[in-house]
């Protein structure tokens, strides 16, 4: 399959300034684009009715690897300012890149094209080949770093995700790309929870792992150690302590909180070079082999980081919130009891005490009466005995 690949340059005259004495006048020289081509290339210009004095066309004849190959070229100018459009037409999507790379390497280094001019590359097809390779694995990469930022933060917060983690104007400008007022009050939820990610930029989901911040409990735990080692803050100068506020542990990241100490110490550094680099694709910026090596290269160890955070996540994170639940549902449950065993005993004591107090007087009652049997048994017996 043959394959067509061009590039587009353009060439500013630098602010230089050669002259060349002729019949007695100063005439400005400047080399065309076309003279420098003709000295360094094997040029062979076209016959046809369009070439004119601001266009010309023709064929490269290049050699390399000892096979030589054609390239057609257009060069035009206007207002001082020159024009050039390379075409290759080559078998094999490889063979056709590695050939415009070539030729593209040696014009951009002919001494006398940096001398004069400024170039600029207006069309690059080699940027467009590599910014198109290197995709499908840049987007499985993001693929994965937005699941894991569903999990980790549906873990924690549940529904409260989105607007517990994310600014609040980034959280404005995302409910407003959504068009949520497309959708009844009741769904409008529900859209943003299901779509909210997908409508972050990367550099927001970045922020969201690695930009330092307090957490309540955080900041409570180093407030309680300060505290603790410094207790008659009065006996410190304003300047201490300022020194001892300094010396308290800086906020930390989500990424700290989860994975340090799990071998994953170095994603950050690389995760922002992947931000730089990936700018670079998504705008169709110049992209080149270096870079596209250099960026599948941080993208293979970064799925696998991530993969490796997701595992770390649903194995010890899951199973550390399932523990909290479960120790909040038990002390409840023992709350619950306690109270109940509480409420159990206290009606049990009434009822004893109530029960006690009814048998102390069945037993006066019962003492009174028995008394008095008695004495009238005496007194009936005292009777017969005198008679």
């Amino acid at each position: 399959m043959i394959y067509l690949r061009e590039n587009s340059y353009i060439f500013l005259r630098k602010d230089r300034k050669t002259f060349e004495q002729k019949d007695g006048f100063n005439i400005l020289l400047y080399p065309k684009a076309l003279e420098i081509l003709k000295e360094n290339f094997n040029i062979e210009m076209k016959k046809d009715e369009y070439n004119t004095t601001d266009l010309k066309t023709g064929i490269i004849n290049l050699e390399k690897d000892n096979v030589t190959y054609s390239i057609d070229f257009k060069l035009l100018s206007a207002n001082g300012v020159e024009y050039l459009d390379l075409i290759v037409k080559e078998e094999g999507k490889r063979n056709s890149i590695n050939l415009m790379e070539y030729i593209h390497s040696i014009i951009s280094n002919i001494e006398k094209f940096q001398k004069n001019f400024i170039i600029i590359t207006s069309y690059d097809s080699i940027s467009e080949y590599y910014c198109n390779l290197i995709f499908p694995k840049l987007g499985k990469f993001e693929r994965k770093f937005r699941k894991l930022l569903f999990i980790i933060y549906t873990a924690q917060f549940e529904k409260l995700f989105f607007e517990t983690t994310i600014p609040e104007n980034v959280v404005l400008n995302v409910k407003e790309n959504l068009k949520l007022h497309q959708y009844s009050k009741s769904k409008q939820k529900e859209f943003l929870l299901q779509n909210c990610m997908y409508s972050l930029t990367f550099g927001t989901m970045r922020s969201m792992l690695f930009d330092k911040q307090w957490l309540p409990y955080d900041e409570k735990n180093e407030v309680d150690v300060f505290l603790k080692e410094n207790k008659d803050l009065s006996k410190l100068s304003d300047k201490e302590l300022r020194e001892k506020i300094k010396t308290v542990r800086q906020p930390i990241n989500d990424w700290e909180r989860l994975f340090q100490n799990k071998g994953l110490d170095d994603f950050e550094t690389v995760i922002t070079k992947i931000g730089e680099l990936r700018n670079l694709v998504a705008h169709n910026k110049l992209f080149y082999k270096e870079q596209y090596e250099e960026l599948k290269k941080l993208l293979n160890k970064s799925i696998k980081d991530v993969d490796k955070a997701v595992l770390i996540t649903e194995s010890e994170d899951f199973e550390n919130i399932n523990m909290k639940i479960l120790e909040g549902t038990i002390s409840k449950i023992a709350d619950a009891v306690s109270k109940y065993i509480d409420s159990y005993i206290n009606s049990s004591l009434k009822i004893i005490e109530e029960g006690n107090k009814a048998f102390q007087n069945a037993l006066k009652t019962l003492n009174q009466n028995s008394i008095t049997a008695i004495c009238n048994l005496v007194s009936e017996n005292a009777f017969n005995s005198k008679n």
